[in-house]
């Protein structure tokens, strides 16, 4: 910043300078309140989800055990790394619970882990719809209005005649048919498995003779990853077996690091495949006006009752309480593995694996109800469709909730390092930190000075003004000071001529100064 000696009147840059640190100290606030805000909503959702889920907890586990949110329970760093794995372990076997509501048998399960140890494995949603015309009626259609004549003959008997319009109007029907699948394909598709198949068809009526739908529309195929779910699949093909790599120099905390970030990802393109598949079942073929179809009752198709159990909860134990190991567990289906690594806090994995059991017997309830009220697989929308619906919804939610677990551990980190030191670190600290320690170790030649030179016509004359690169505050109620920078010098070399034009040369002269930044 170039900085001129101050005048006896004010300066309209000064004014402006003003402006933009009030705005900029306004926008520090506004991000302050945002964090804070964040924190809190972030809080009071696992608050919400824990209350959600303690009558299932108080249902399913031993009345013993009394799971609590983790900032509520003490627990070490080292349990803030389990817990990210276990609730990653928990996200990733309900997805697979869920897709094997959508198809994925064992069998299918085991074969797609086979491909996924040197091939991508691939999850593609096929769909195709289809309108050609049946046949066409016609059928006469009387007015409601009547139009009565009185008559009066010759002999003075009178009579009336009643007249009514009848119109012919022609209906055509349209045969309108879908079909679609859902299929997993190894690589480019060499190999690939069908999971579903569907193929429904209804009537569409008009009274005109062009088609209401285009004769074939065959959907781009919306499809996801899920090499990374299968990948974490060990054992006998029922066990999930997710890590972090705390010794990465990538693993910063139980958030930040690259398999919880592959996780983040990997679950939610297979949530988005799920909302897809959810909209175009749903929303796109219920739009379509069936004549004579059983209505599909809208408002069940909800993901109200299922509960994932990928939440953040820690649990006092006794130092000499043992674990079952995670075999115990008469569950079926994917499960969580044992952990090697024992902890009084986390919860055990057989208590998790048996909120996995709960919520696959609550999958089995509801798709039982829903099977009940729903139409049969004749129609278009049938009750196959509402499960779809069903699943996908679940599968959507349960990644928002493990995506706010994992956020809850980085929040609840954060607060608890702000009130160990007392107070929120900023830059500004860490630049006062570095300048108060680098004038103890450094000697006077070496020690960084503030990057700020005055500015004069020649050696002779006063400073003019000054230029100085200066940081930015982060808080409010700082000033801005100039950078520190280690300097080196040079003697004194030919002037620097810059043209301005054909008469004026501006000329600039003195010793070369390379300032280097010493950040922290």
């Amino acid at each position: 910043m170039i900085r001129r000696p101050p005048r006896s009147t004010l300066s309209s840059s000064s004014a402006a300078s003003d402006v933009y640190k009030r705005q900029y100290q306004r926008r520090v606030r506004g991000a302050e309140r945002n964090v804070a805000m964040a924190k809190c909503h972030i809080t009071s959702n696992m608050n919400q989800r824990l209350e959600e889920a303690s009558e299932l907890i108080r249902r399913v586990l031993d009345t013993t055990k009394h799971p609590n949110l983790c900032e509520n329970v003490s627990h070490t760093y080292s349990d803030k790394y389990l817990l990210a794995e276990l609730l990653t372990n928990t996200a990733i076997a309900s997805q697979i619970n869920c897709l094997s509501e959508l198809g994925m048998t064992s069998d299918a399960l085991a074969t797609l882990v086979g491909w996924a140890q040197d091939r991508a494995v691939t999850l593609s949603f096929l769909c195709t719809r289809r309108c050609a015309l049946n046949r066409e009626e016609r059928r006469d259609v009387e007015s409601t209005s009547r139009h009565v004549t009185e008559v009066v003959g010759t002999s003075g008997a009178s009579g009336s005649i009643t007249h009514k319009s009848v119109t012919t109007v022609v209906d055509f029907f349209w045969d309108f048919n879908a079909s679609w699948e859902v299929a997993a394909y190894a690589g480019t598709g060499d190999d690939s498995i069908r999971l579903m198949s569907r193929e429904s068809r209804g009537e569409v009526k008009t009274s005109s003779e062009y088609p209401p739908y285009p004769d074939v529309v065959i959907e781009s195929p919306v499809e996801a990853s899920i090499s990374f779910l299968l990948s974490k699949v060990a054992g006998d093909m029922s066990e999930i077996r997710f890590r972090i790599d705390r010794e990465h120099k990538d693993t910063h905390t139980p958030r930040r690091n690259r398999e919880v970030e592959e996780a983040v990802g990997s679950l939610g393109r297979l949530a988005e495949w799920a909302d897809a598949v959810q909209r175009y079942l749903i929303h796109n073929l219920g739009r379509v006006q069936v004549v004579n179809a059983v209505s599909l009752d809208l408002s069940q198709i909800n993901a109200d009752g299922l509960v994932s159990p990928a939440l953040p909860r820690f649990e006092e134990r006794e130092a000499t309480a043992i674990e079952p190991a995670a075999g115990e567990s008469a569950t079926a289906g994917i499960r969580v593995a044992q952990h090697a690594s024992p902890s009084q806090a986390l919860l055990a994995a057989s208590d998790v694996n048996q909120l996995l059991a709960e919520e696959r017997k609550a999958m089995v309830r509801k798709r039982t109800a829903i099977e009940e009220t729903s139409p049969q697989r004749t129609e278009l929308l049938s009750a196959v469709e509402a499960w779809w619906g069903v699943v996908c919804l679940h599968m959507a939610a349960a990644h928002r909730q493990y995506c706010e677990s994992i956020e809850y551990i980085e929040s609840m980190l954060r607060a608890q390092l702000i009130q160990a030191i007392g107070k929120v670190v900023t830059p500004d600290d860490f630049e006062e930190y570095m300048r108060f320690h680098s004038n103890k170790i450094f000697n006077q030649a070496f020690r960084p000075t503030p990057c700020s030179y005055s500015i004069r016509k020649s050696p002779a004359h006063s400073p003019q003004g000054t230029i100085s690169i200066e940081s930015q505050p982060a808080q409010s109620d700082r000033i801005r000071l100039p950078i520190a920078t280690s300097v080196s010098h040079s003697r004194h070399g030919a002037p620097m001529g810059i043209r301005l034009s054909g008469s004026t040369v501006i000329s600039i002269g003195g010793g070369l100064v390379v300032p280097c930044p010493t950040a922290h």
